[in-house]
């Protein structure tokens, strides 16, 4: 079984590795079709500052291998590649758009490059973070901009992702999720944080379905798709509702700022030539590609949505006026770190009601740059053993986005 398992492992490496020119022979009655298929490689990841997360190398045989950030397997693992048969990660949602062929460059098989939100050196921190001090850990931790951007998504405990073939027992007994996104899965929390939202404080049972991002069971970002969120009935006598922790933060969003917007959160920032990545491609040179490459007329229709709402998101602004900076002041689990307070503000509170997950999620302000602000939402079901140690990952997560300039 582990044998099955590590080879399944190794399927997206051993699918991304391929010559020049890949042939695909046809039966000789098809003679009179086009006998030759170039596939193009995927172009390169890169996170907002151009650090280089994902990308294709030629090898010294010749061939071709995607490879990844070295200094960085564990943290980024849960966001780059699939593993096996599992398909997700932003290899994989961004594949078509990947291998869009640029107009300026030397290779003709090679895609266009596209940069991410991620701030590489965040992601590491926070990952370094949990892992020196809090070994048991089980959840995950999310930092996103006011606008949806998602700067740092970690997932604890994770796997190297430059060693598939060596994770198998890992991923056999990784609780389930064999290398998914926990900031995916929703878990359950209070219904108050409703309470900040005008028009939703008598809790409809419908509630969630009204702010939506659209009419599914899911959210479909840019970057995957969100669990389900919902009332917990089976908990609704005492006011839970199950969120996932990437859309508690664009919830909180909406109930910390009183202009009510709420951004759906995204990961694509813009796209560049392979060869040069100041020649920035519009979006629709982008559609025009896919359409020309003959993409499946829904997937070209879920790009442009995506693409239409993260234009619509990269400019949303904030007025820190409308900030409920004593939105929690009521709260017994309220807690206020250590800032600088003649730049930042600070709103966020703790969870320990239920003993299967511990929330901590909150919203720092950022006076000098309000639309910088950030939103930091962490969820775990291990780890964690009292309020205080709780209040210390905060702290200590607040130290990591201060120190690295994540904007």
């Amino acid at each position: 079984m582990k044998k099955t398992i590590a080879l399944l492992a190794c399927l997206p490496m051993i699918f991304c590795c391929s010559c020049k020119n890949l042939v695909q022979p046809l039966p000789e009655e098809a003679s009179s079709y086009e006998q030759n298929i170039i596939y193009s490689y995927r172009g390169d990841t890169l996170d907002r500052n151009g650090s280089f997360l994902a990308g294709f190398k030629y090898m010294e045989d010749g061939s071709a291998k995607r490879v990844f950030a070295p200094d960085m397997p564990f943290s980024m693992s849960n966001i780059l590649g699939n593993l096996g048969s599992e398909q997700w990660g932003i290899d994989y949602e961004f594949d078509d758009l990947l291998r869009v062929k640029s107009t300026n460059q030397e290779d003709a098989n090679t895609g266009i490059t596209i940069r991410t939100t991620l701030n590489s050196n965040l992601q590491q921190k926070v990952y370094d973070t949990i892992s020196q001090h809090y070994s048991e850990f089980k959840g995950s931790v999310v930092i996103m901009r006011q606008n949806g951007e998602i700067l740092a998504d970690v997932s604890y405990p994770s796997f190297n992702h430059l060693e598939f073939d060596k994770n198998a027992e890992i991923i056999e007994q990784s609780d389930g999720f064999k290398g998914r996104n926990r900031s995916f899965v929703s878990k359950p929390l209070h219904m108050r944080i409703l309470n900040l939202i005008p028009g939703l404080s008598e809790k409809p049972e419908n509630v969630l379905s009204d702010i939506h991002f659209y009419d599914s069971e899911y959210l479909d970002c840019d970057f995957g798709c969100l669990e389900e969120n919902h009332i917990d009935k089976e908990n609704n006598s005492v006011g839970f509702m199950k969120v996932s922790p990437i859309y508690l933060a664009a919830l909180l969003r909406k109930a910390l700022i009183e202009d009510a917007v709420m951004p759906k959160p995204f990961m694509l920032l813009d796209f560049s030539d392979p060869d040069d990545h100041s020649i920035k491609l519009s979006d629709e040179e982008i559609i025009s590609k896919l359409e020309d490459k003959g993409i499946d007329a829904s997937k070209i229709e879920r790009c442009k949505r995506r693409l239409e709402q993260r234009r619509t998101s990269i400019d949303i602004t904030l007025d820190p006026a409308l900030f409920k900076e004593d939105a929690f002041s009521a709260s017994k689990y309220c807690f206020t770190p250590k800032i600088d307070e003649s730049r930042f503000k600070f709103a966020g509170k703790s969870e320990t009601e239920k003993s299967d997950c511990f929330w901590l999620y909150g919203m720092l302000l950022d006076s000098q740059e309000p639309n910088n602000s950030l939103i930091i939402v962490s969820a775990n079901t291990a780890g964690i053993k009292d309020q205080e140690e709780m209040k210390i990952l905060f702290q200590l997560l607040i130290d990591d986005v201060i120190s690295s300039d994540p904007v």
